[in-house]
């Protein structure tokens, strides 16, 4: 109850990309936040490994994996006609950062709604 009191009053500042890092702190980890205009990120409760599993799976699903680098942490992959690209490290306390920048028109225009898109169902999968 309290998360949904915060992100109801929180929520506004969202659009401000100054703020979006605080937002997602304040609210706790599992929540998608932005960072730029074609990037949406998430701090998972989850280990590396398990995340770049669970990216591998959802972006097979939903589009074509075109390079995937475990090592690395970087998948690569294109959902319809918008160009994906996926990073994975290490955050805060045992917790994984997931990264995911979209761009559509051959890398010309950003697609932050794709970029959410795929944070949110690599977290589903994880659940």
């Amino acid at each position: 109850m309290l998360q949904v009191r915060l992100a109801c009053l929180l929520a506004p500042l969202a659009l401000l990309p100054s703020c979006a890092l605080a937002v997602g702190a304040a609210i706790g980890a599992g929540v998608v936040h932005t960072t730029s205009e074609d990037t949406a990120e998430m701090i998972l409760r989850d280990g590396e490994a398990a995340v770049f599993a669970a990216a591998e799976a959802t972006l097979e699903s939903l589009g074509r994996v075109e390079a995937a680098d475990s090592k690395r942490g970087v998948l690569t992959a294109r959902i319809d006609e918008t160009e994906v690209e996926v990073r994975i490290g290490p955050a805060e306390a045992g917790k994984t950062r997931l990264e995911v920048q979209a761009r559509r028109v051959a890398g010309l225009s950003p697609d932050l709604e794709t970029a959410k898109r795929v944070a949110r169902a690599v977290a589903e999968k994880l659940d």
